[in-house]
């Protein structure tokens, strides 16, 4: 099989918000795989919040580490198979995650950061959506049912994460309330088929907030705000219910919790990360499975998105916290 081969470029963390579009020390026609490695030409790659904060330092506990690539998931083809590798996977279309960045035209990676998918999923839905959106949502979605919860609300719902949870909890019969920040926002959770949605910034959002806990008896709440709103859950979840802190859009540490909630009302306010959930599955092949039921029936929540080239990684970071897009990296 002959490829067209791209310069292989990379797109790295050089100091403290500081980045450069550098060349990858790699030969795509012949390059150094060890022991199980793939190469893989990377087609698409993903911003995400979690690259935001990581760039921005509030991702992890630390700031980033100098020379570090930056992306965590994307998509593309494997060219190659190192040694003891799998020489089927050569010609595949997979999904990549990693830690150590994917924002590249060529990433090394072993069997464990890949998904496979077939070809007629490869289309705009895992393009957008990749991989870390899907699994989080599937295993909150577990975790609702596993616990047997009687409702759920999520705040920051009109985020992708959030829109995807909302159609699937739809599709289970999970009773969800939706927590977003406008009334453009509210107009979108409707288009979803989402009945109950309130706004943060309405006055009297704390009075509709505890009605709503009370009239749908809800007992298991989904933070990705983090600052004050995780306060907010905390102190309105009823006695034994669960705030589950899953990201930090806020850019703030965990603000205003009543300790007398925690203590006399044992409120649980727990950390949710996909990763371990999707390690918990993985000899079952739940991430592949997972992902395949999910790009057969694909949710369309309406993501406005735009594909940019590696180069316009950094502007793209900057405009990222207004939130109304997606961008695609297209390599």
């Amino acid at each position: 099989m002959i490829y067209k081969m791209s310069k292989p470029m990379q797109f790295k963390i050089i100091a403290e918000e500081k980045f450069s579009l550098e060349p990858q020390d790699i030969d795509p026609a012949n390059p150094k795989l060890e022991e199980g490695e793939y190469l893989i030409r990377m087609e698409y790659a993903a911003i995400n919040p979690s690259d935001f904060l990581f760039t921005k330092g509030l991702y992890a506990h630390a700031p980033p580490p100098v020379d570090s690539v930056t992306g965590f998931e994307g998509a593309g083809e494997v060219l190659k198979a190192g040694p003891g590798a799998d020489e089927s996977l050569v010609g595949r279309k997979v999904l990549v995650l990693s830690y150590s960045g994917v924002h590249c035209n060529y990433k090394i990676a072993k069997r464990d950061a890949l998904t496979l998918l077939n070809e007629d999923h490869y289309n705009k839905h895992s393009q957008t959506h990749f991989f870390i959106n899907p699994v989080t949502v599937l295993g909150m979605l577990e975790l609702v049912l596993e616990r047997k919860a009687k409702a759920v609300i999520q705040n920051g719902a009109a985020a992708n994460t959030g829109r995807l949870f909302t159609v699937l909890c739809k599709r289970y019969g999970v009773p969800i309330i939706n927590i977003v920040r406008s009334e453009e926002h509210r107009e979108l959770m409707n288009k979803l088929g989402a009945t109950d949605v309130l706004i943060r910034s309405h006055p009297d959002f704390e009075k509709h907030l505890k009605e709503a806990v009370k009239k749908y008896n809800i007992d298991f709440a989904f933070d990705c705000v983090s600052g004050e709103d995780t306060g907010l859950l905390v102190n309105n979840m009823p006695p034994g219910g669960t705030v589950m802190f899953y990201g930090v859009l806020s850019g703030k540490p965990v603000t205003g919790i009543n300790p007398g909630i925690l203590l006399f009302n044992t409120v649980r306010l727990e950390g949710f990360h996909l990763v371990p959930s999707y390690l918990a599955h993985k000899p079952a092949g739940f991430a592949e499975g997972a992902l395949r039921q999910f790009y057969s029936d694909p949710i369309d929540v309406y993501i406005e998105t735009e594909e940019i080239s590696l180069d316009k990684i950094e502007s793209a970071l900057e405009s990222f916290a207004d939130k109304k897009k997606k961008y695609i990296v297209k390599f």
